[in-house]
């Protein structure tokens, strides 16, 4: 009697945790019952009491329903934590909300329950210093950060180089270099190659006599390449630049055009090459532009430490009085992967 007592009592607690449990309803008419745990890259995943974690198609799925609220992300971007029911014509009905229920396709379905994205990026440092019949001292610094989702990535990037040079007959010391640049930039995916984006740049060069340029811009990109060992990228829009001189030379402020292309090639786990580009053409003047481009080399020497050669170039057409238009820089940094 007791051996029968446990058997019924077992019995009914599987039959109670299947009750309860998630659904999955394929469609070609089969069932899956545990918990789904997780959606992405078109595959769902559902925990069973019996096989485990299972790995099914999206494509292959006719409904699902939940016990519990999970989190929706679906193409268009839109985030639903909600408790989802099946419907058997298809799709899920997500319950709640301020319209009541509403229809989802399970093709509008991104992701589910999809993981946290943690920013990434690395911090760069180089100095250079010269003792004896030079005196001269040399430092730079720059951070980069990212954060990336299926839809959108979001970059920032500042960069700092400061040099003196100091006469030892005169004992006269002298800036060699003094200017720092910064960017913000979101990229918004529209589809696997098209991208909307928003970036400003802001840089100031004290003796470039450039108190402040500002350069706002807007427009679309397109991935021509998009994989880890090689990506090409390019982008059309327009910005507004302001510049603002230390010298008494008039401020600039008009609309150009920005064109731009960016270059990642790796040739192994170890050596990559970069390059960038940017043509800021005025439309209200056509003497007026401004290129920016820089390329180098990045060599990863362990898990966090990398070091990174690049050349960068500045050009303005029409630049402070008793300013060069083109400014070079040479910049040899160790950097550390945050």
């Amino acid at each position: 009697m007791r051996k029968m007592c446990l058997v019924l009592a077992g019995v009914l607690a599987v039959c109670t945790a299947v009750a309860s449990a998630d659904q999955v309803e394929l469609k070609n008419g089969d069932k899956l019952d545990g918990t789904i745990t997780a959606m992405g890259a078109g595959k769902l995943t559902i925990n069973t009491p019996f096989a485990g974690d299972v790995i099914i198609d999206a494509s292959q799925i006719n409904t699902f329903s939940t016990t519990e609220p999970i989190e929706l992300r679906l193409i268009d971007g839109t985030f639903i934590k909600r408790e989802v029911a099946a419907d058997s014509s298809g799709g899920v009905q997500v319950e709640g909300g301020l319209l009541g229920n509403s229809h989802i396709a399970v093709s509008d379905i991104d992701a589910i329950n999809p993981p946290p994205v943690a920013w990434t990026g690395d911090i760069k440092f180089g100095a250079l210093l010269s003792r004896g019949n030079t005196q001269s001292d040399s430092i730079n610094f720059g951070v980069d950060l990212a954060h990336k989702t299926d839809l959108d990535i979001l970059t920032f990037s500042f960069n700092y180089l400061y040099g003196t040079t100091h006469d030892r007959t005169t004992g006269v010391q002298t800036a060699t270099a003094d200017n720092w640049q910064t960017d913000l930039k979101y990229e918004r995916t529209i589809n696997k190659k098209l991208y909307g984006f928003a970036d400003l740049q802001i840089s100031k060069d004290r003796l470039g006599f450039l108190d402040l340029r500002v350069a706002p811009s807007a427009g679309l990109g397109y991935r021509w390449l998009d994989r880890p060992d090689f990506a090409f990228s390019t982008e059309g829009g327009l910005a507004w630049i302001y510049e603002q001189y230390t010298n008494g030379t008039p401020k600039r402020e008009d609309v150009s055009l920005v064109l731009s292309y960016h270059l990642t090639r790796a040739f192994n786990d170890k050596v990559s090459l970069f390059h960038n580009f940017s043509y800021y053409p005025s439309v209200q003047n056509g003497r007026d532009y401004l290129i920016n481009t820089d390329a180098g080399l990045h060599v990863v020497m362990t898990k966090r430490f990398f070091t990174e050669f690049k050349c960068v170039v500045t050009y303005d057409s029409v630049p402070a009085n008793g300013a060069l238009k083109t400014n070079t820089q040479l910049v040899l940094n160790l950097g550390y992967k945050l």
